[in-house]
């Protein structure tokens, strides 16, 4: 909206020059705003925009897929009833201390026990959503190691020692896949691992395949029918 001024002035002239008692017209023009009002507000404009899964932090995002790959936990169909199905058990670990552990330090751990995460038993033993990792190439980099990282691959004696069932899942991952595993149970025959033994060969390939990522390996070692170490 722009204001105009107009008043009556004489430059040099009568101001019965012109006659009817009325001189030249001079025109002042004033803005009253600085900036028109039919420029748009385009703060306004990006406030108003709808926040995506993109648009949130990464530290955000990577919370959001490790909720996601808890809440789907992986669950074997049991293809053939007749067969034997292994019995899910936990290995309950505790820390070894020595003998020789003062009183107080005793008394010490047992009012705060040291906890980590590194052989619990609880690990979980789940997947990602497919439709996830299929909504773009970001979504899927950033959330295909969790899977790798955070669950505990369990190969136990079935029909076979779990050396080569161990043996034969690690040999089929992917490069970065086979990196980013952490955390492993593994069930073998102690015939397979003794000097001579029809699995060595297998086990030295398999440690060294797993001493790039693996940071917890739990392992039970079958020394007979029923007995164990």
């Amino acid at each position: 909206m722009m204001e105009y001024q107009v008043s009556r002035g004489s430059i040099g002239l009568r101001p019965d020059t012109y006659g009817g008692g009325y001189g030249p017209l001079d025109m002042d023009i004033v803005g009253d705003e600085a900036t028109p009002r039919s420029v748009p507000d385009f703060t306004r404009l990006h406030q108003d925009k709808e926040l995506t899964l993109l648009r949130l932090p990464l530290e955000i995002r990577l919370h959001i897929y490790h909720w996601l790959h808890l809440m789907s936990p992986v669950r074997h169909a049991q293809l053939a009833p007749w067969y034997p199905t292994p019995v899910h058990c936990q290995y309950i670990l505790r820390p070894l201390e020595p003998d020789t552990v003062s009183e107080e330090t005793s008394i010490k751990s047992d009012a705060e026990p040291e906890t980590t995460d590194l052989l619990s038993p609880y690990r979980p033993l789940s997947g990602l959503p497919t439709s996830l990792l299929r909504a773009n190439s970001q979504v899927y980099h950033e959330a295909r190691l969790i899977p790798f990282t955070q669950n505990e691959f369990v190969f136990v004696n079935w029909f076979a020692s779990g050396l080569w069932a161990a043996r034969a899942f690690t040999r089929a991952l992917a490069p970065w896949q086979r990196a980013a595993l952490r955390y492993v149970r593994l069930e073998v025959l102690a015939r397979d691992v003794v000097v001579g033994g029809a699995g060595r060969e297998e086990w030295r390939a398999l440690c060294t395949e797993w001493a790039a990522g693996v940071r917890g390996l739990r392992m039970k070692m079958v020394l007979g029918a029923s007995s164990s170490t």
